[in-house]
């Protein structure tokens, strides 16, 4: 039996699609094939029920660049928002880089922090420092600089309530 995909090769990967608990069509695979292609994008929605020749896509399209992995197109991901597998990152590195450039604001996430969080997060930082400065005040043995930060501390503290 020869490979559904590239159609030269001797097949020794079996596929069997299943629809409604029962066997309804096979895919039969060249082990090249079977590990470049992955079988979620090589078997279309409903495909037992057509031929071998209409369900799966095309390995190779003139002009347009493709994952290797999963055959996932540049276009799939400007469609829906998403690629096909983790190997579309590597594939399609140049190509997300000037579109996240270009409809981002840079290319890491920020994210949005509530005001209230960041104020907190900036009063328990200064908390942190000042009681490292306490620590050294103490081991210099500088009473009245430790005392300053301590009462420095304090009133941080009682503004995180």
């Amino acid at each position: 039996m020869k490979c559904d995909i590239c159609g030269w090769r001797e097949a020794k990967v079996v596929v069997y699609l299943i629809g409604g608990g029962e066997l309804k069509n096979k895919l039969f695979l060249c082990p090249a094939c079977s590990q470049e292609v992955s079988i979620s994008r090589v078997v279309a929605p409903g495909s037992y029920k057509s031929p071998p020749s209409t369900r799966f896509f095309p390995l190779k399209k003139e002009g347009r660049k493709r994952c290797s992995f999963c055959q996932w197109e540049w276009e799939d991901f400007l469609k829906g928002g998403a690629v096909g597998c983790s190997h579309c990152y590597s594939s399609y590195s140049k190509e997300m880089q000037s579109w996240l450039s270009k409809n981002q604001l840079g290319m890491h996430h920020r994210g949005k922090i509530p005001i209230n969080w960041q104020r907190q997060k900036k009063i328990q930082n200064a908390i942190f420092r000042l009681g490292r400065d306490l620590e050294n005040a103490i081991e210099q043995e500088n009473y009245e600089k430790a005392g300053h930060l301590k009462k420095v501390m304090e009133k941080l503290r009682s503004q995180l309530k």
